[in-house]
């Protein structure tokens, strides 16, 4: 009786140190893969050349999208002062809906005094 509880056991330690072998195999695979190998020097000259081209695209784009940006603003001035220059204003546009915010809050005031 005691040798087949004693094979159980070993068994029971041998599987178990089985498990735990390959998880640590499993880890160690894990932190191999995450850790980028160091590389001395920095960048390739391969890598530096189409980082600055990369770098040159997007410095054109920004400023092909500001002027673009620029020249809009411009546009809506000017329109905005031929229309003042003809005797129109900006600032009616705004009035009724500054004027209907105010009724509603004086009406929303008066509703809630009355509570």
């Amino acid at each position: 009786m005691r040798s087949e509880a004693a094979e159980a056991t070993r068994r029971r330690l041998e599987a178990a140190a089985a498990a735990k072998e390959a998880e640590e195999r499993e880890a160690a695979a894990q932190r191999a893969s995450r850790r980028a190998p160091h590389r001395v020097g920095g960048l390739s000259a391969e890598e530096k050349a189409a980082r600055l081209a990369e770098m040159q695209q997007n410095a054109e784009a920004h400023d092909r999208d500001r002027g673009e940006r620029l020249q809009r603003a411009e546009d809506r001035d000017a329109a905005e002062d031929g229309e003042v220059a003809r005797g129109g204003t900006i600032v009616p546009t705004a009035v009724p809906s500054c004027t209907n915010m105010l009724r509603c809050a004086s009406s929303w005031q008066t509703r809630c005094l009355r509570m």
